[in-house]
């Protein structure tokens, strides 16, 4: 990020419904002149510090085919190139510059940046990684996402934070059932890199045809007592898997009970559901 002593300004990163990109909620205080990289169609609020709501700061482009900015402070990323936003309050004048990227130009994913790429285009860059592409979660339930290959600053994201949000530092909370995307971007040198996991997040209690699908456990089933076999763990020498076995499950069971005591469940009417949480306390989800 460019500096050279003009002004102060406050970003805040607003996560908008209606943008493509959203980022995650953020205030940054500067000294200095700004220079900003947004995507095209991205938006992010700009205002001047002491100047938040007022009617006096007066917002111009100095080329609105890149960039826009509502009377409001506003910038809305319209094509790629570079623009300053000037912010007027009297006789003073603030500037931050912003460059506006594509959807794909300087955008370098993770299946683009290898080791056989490394020795052209990448020959100044670490191979980055990010710990897990694609992971289920129960409601509730909590998961560290982590990048390795570069000490720059990472910015997190949730394409839905109804399902699943992110901290600052990548830590996954899984809100309600349903699917979300988590972008960790970050720059390494003129580009910016992007890693994503796609986040499944189940109900608590499942039945075990849902358990067998999203966890890939296994149900062995014999009179009064049922056999359950954890996921197996690519981490595992041996290849053993852990497992435990629920004894003295009831002929007739009532729907407002909840039986069992490492692994609790329970009857919906149809179903045994058991509860996803005492699974994993038991290490069976991997």
């Amino acid at each position: 990020m460019k500096k050279t002593i003009i002004a102060t300004i406050i970003f805040v990163y607003c996560l908008l419904f209606s943008i493509p990109c959203q980022a995650v909620t953020k205030q940054l205080t500067f000294k200095t002149t700004v220079s900003y990289k947004i995507i095209k169609g991205e938006k992010f609020k700009l205002y001047v510090k002491g100047y938040k709501t007022s009617k006096k700061v007066t917002w111009k482009s100095s080329n609105k085919k890149i960039a826009t900015v509502s009377k409001k402070g506003v910038v809305v990323g319209k094509k790629p190139g570079t623009c300053k936003i000037i912010a007027k309050v009297g006789k003073k004048k603030y500037t931050a510059k912003v460059t506006v990227f594509s959807d794909k130009e300087n955008i370098v994913y993770n299946k683009d940046v290898s080791p056989e790429k490394k020795k052209d285009r990448y020959d100044s860059i670490d191979y980055t990684e990010i710990n897990a592409e694609k992971k289920t979660l129960y409601t509730g339930q909590t998961f560290s996402l982590k990048i390795t290959g570069t000490k720059n600053s990472i910015q997190w994201k949730s394409s839905n934070n109804n399902v699943a949000a992110v901290s600052s530092s990548g830590e996954v909370t899984a809100i309600s059932t349903g699917t979300a995307t988590i972008t960790a971007s970050f720059e390494i040198g003129s580009y910016i890199y992007e890693h994503t996991c796609e986040i499944t997040v189940t109900p608590e209690w499942m039945s075990a045809k849902d358990i067998e699908s999203y966890f890939k456990l296994t149900f062995s089933y014999f009179k009064n007592s049922i056999h359950i076999s954890g996921a197996s763990s690519e981490n595992s020498i041996s290849g053993t898997v852990k497992s435990t076995n629920i004894n003295d499950i009831p002929d007739v069971m009532e729907t407002d009970i909840i039986y069992g005591s490492d692994v609790r469940y329970k009857s919906d009417g149809t179903n045994i559901l058991f509860n996803i949480a005492d699974l994993d306390k038991l290490g069976l989800l991997g």
